[in-house]
């Protein structure tokens, strides 16, 4: 019998948006964890497993050339969380000392005034690109207020029988989740039919109080602190934040080292505010892990936004001799981990 191949699944079913799939996702996921279970102490089903549903280029799910309507992308919302809970429900039954969380890439929003309808934009699209998955991961169910706009807009059938018992009858070990940047939403932009999870897209606005990077990604270290501290609160759970970086454009002349002091005082900044959000606040983070150790074509495939510690030599197009060449930060990041993080100058 011919194995069908990830890239052809997608060609033929459109990814994660059929049942299908899900259910080859689930067997494959299960087979790994035979191969390796007892042997790998963290676990994650997908990576920014809300990646899709606010940003519909993204496609993370294998999810290529079918529709993008919202149906779809609810449909794609539930079958792999379903996926997430059956892998959860399955390492836990036999390899229980193994620990899974859920991971998601976590937006925070802030309104781009004081005007009530800019909170209120800020407020509900963090409920529907964040807080929807975060009580599936941490409470088992879905938030209130998606289902009810899924009521309201005809997308229930997204949801198969017994899916939300067995969305029910998971639990994580822990929540991971990806932070580069926070969005500032001006609800002027919206209109009355953009869906919630387009907020992000349709209304981002540049926050004055904030810096950004070439991409226009604004940094912001005090928000990392603050989703730490949040999702720790809320959860209860160990909380561990798996990327965090910032992108550059760099070159490297004759394998010259790169001095990257903007990368390094990204890290610096943001492994403090973690650092705060653990003694000051009280958070429970297990862990961090930058994005990333060497460059290598970023989400959008363009080797232009390094985000690595050791730089690459290739571009998009030219392979050169792809040599490693550590830049400035790597030498920086050894002497962090060396001192458990309490040298950060």
């Amino acid at each position: 019998m011919q194995q069908k191949k990830p890239h052809s699944l997608a060609e033929k079913y459109n990814g994660f948006s059929s049942r299908y799939v899900t259910q080859a996702f689930t067997k494959f996921a299960k087979a790994v964890i035979d191969r390796y279970g007892g042997q790998v102490k963290y676990w994650l089903s997908f990576n920014e497993q809300n990646g899709f549903f606010f940003e519909p280029g993204f496609d993370n799910t294998g999810f290529i050339n079918g529709k993008r309507d919202l149906l779809t992308l609810y449909t794609i919302t539930n079958n792999t969380m379903v996926a997430h809970a059956e892998i959860a429900n399955y390492l836990h039954a036999h390899y229980p000392n193994d620990q899974i969380g859920g991971m998601l890439a976590y937006q925070e929003f802030y309104p781009a005034t004081s005007h009530p309808q800019d909170v209120f934009a800020a407020r509900k699209a963090s409920e529907f690109i964040n807080q929807h998955f975060v009580d599936a991961f941490t409470k088992g169910h879905y938030s209130a207020e998606v289902l009810q706009y899924m009521q309201n807009h005809d997308l229930m059938s997204s949801i198969q029988p017994n899916d939300l018992a067995l969305i029910a009858s998971h639990h994580n070990d822990f929540l991971a989740f990806s932070y580069y940047y926070t969005v500032a939403l001006d609800h002027t932009k919206l209109t009355p039919n953009t869906p919630p999870n387009y907020y992000m897209r349709d209304a981002s606005v540049p926050n004055p109080y904030l810096e950004s990077s070439e991409w226009g990604w604004q940094i912001d270290a005090l928000g990392f602190r603050n989703v730490l501290t949040k999702l720790s609160n809320e959860t209860a759970l160990p909380i561990f934040p798996i990327e965090n970086g910032i992108g550059i454009r760099e070159e490297s002349l004759n394998h010259e080292v790169i001095q990257d002091d903007e990368r390094i005082a990204y890290h610096r900044d943001h492994i403090q505010a973690l650092k705060d959000a653990v003694d000051e606040d009280g958070a429970h983070v297990v862990g961090y892990l930058g994005w990333g150790l060497i460059d290598i074509p970023s989400s959008k495939g363009d080797m232009n936004k390094r985000y690595g510690v050791v730089y690459v030599n290739r571009t998009n197009h030219d392979l050169k001799d792809l040599a490693r060449i550590p830049k400035a930060s790597f030498y920086w990041l050894q002497k962090v981990i060396q001192s458990n993080g309490e040298q950060l100058d």
